[in-house]
């Protein structure tokens, strides 16, 4: 049959689903509709999204202990269009399980379908520090950087959006974006650490060594004992050549944290440097 000749081809798992769910035969319906949800990625294609609903919602109906099917009915809520469905089955799974980083960014992504820019981007924010130490494949990285660019219109002067979509930008390794909007989000709350932090290790990851510098001390400045910032400067005036100012960065952030393991190794190669020259 199609399936056989390509496990992929979601008409026939559509067309194959339907005769099972109207034989009665729920498991094997639900199966292939798994099957759709899994594949689909395309919000144009045609599909019998009622069916398939109906299918989810029989399922519900008969273990509703279990958040996969108010997940899966959600997405199909969402492909055919029932943004409010949609919304009110990932807000069943967040319900059930608060740490489901995925759930947000699908009902955000619903929340800004219904030009509600204000929910969408509380979802974002809330999916993305739930993915903050994260790579993670399922990122919908064009909705959610549409969606922070529309706040960022209508809120010119909110440094948390710009905040935020940078650090989406981070996360694709778009650095250059990246320091723009924390450029523009320091600007807007400029006593921000973390702001300077990011700033300062994607200027890191470029090899602007002056700008990590010059971001690291704002760290400082605004938090003296932080001796990772003095670490980050010291690592920085190490590779700049700075040996003298490298060393003592480095002795200030192993007294803050005597057991600094890496400040101790860097320090050390610092001074044998220093020394040969």
């Amino acid at each position: 049959n199609a399936i056989s000749r390509n496990r992929k081809d979601i008409y026939a798992y559509d067309k194959r689903g339907k005769i099972y769910y109207e034989k009665g035969d729920l498991d094997s319906a639900i199966a292939d509709f798994n099957c759709i949800i899994r594949l689909d990625s395309n919000p144009t294609v045609s599909l019998n999204w009622k069916t398939i609903i109906a299918a989810y919602s029989e399922r519900i109906d008969r273990y509703p202990d279990q958040i996969e099917g108010y997940y899966n009915r959600g997405i199909a809520h969402y492909r055919n269009r029932n943004y409010q469905g949609a919304i009110a089955d990932w807000s069943e799974v967040i319900a059930r399980q608060p740490h489901h980083a995925d759930a947000y960014q699908k009902r955000g992504k619903a929340y800004y379908a219904q030009g509600d820019i204000n929910s969408a981007i509380a979802d974002y924010r809330q999916a993305l520090n739930l993915w903050d130490n994260q790579q993670p494949d399922a990122l919908d990285f064009d909705s959610i950087i549409a969606a922070y660019t529309e706040a960022i219109r209508l809120y010119p002067n909110d440094f948390s959006v710009y905040y935020q979509r940078g650090m989406v930008y981070e996360k694709q390794n778009d650095y250059n974006r990246a320091i723009a909007d924390y450029t523009q989000a320091i600007r807007l709350h400029p006593d921000e650490i973390d702001l300077y932090y990011r700033r300062g290790n994607m200027r890191r990851l470029q090899g602007e060594l002056a700008g990590v510098i010059a971001d690291f001390t704002e760290v400082i400045r605004l938090h003296p004992d932080d001796a990772v910032a003095y670490y980050n400067r010291g690592h920085a005036k190490r590779l700049q050549g700075n040996l003298e100012g490298a060393i003592a960065d480095f002795n200030e952030a192993i007294r803050i944290k005597p057991n600094y393991g890496k400040a101790k190794v860097n320090l050390e190669k610092a001074r044998k440097k220093l020394q040969s020259i």
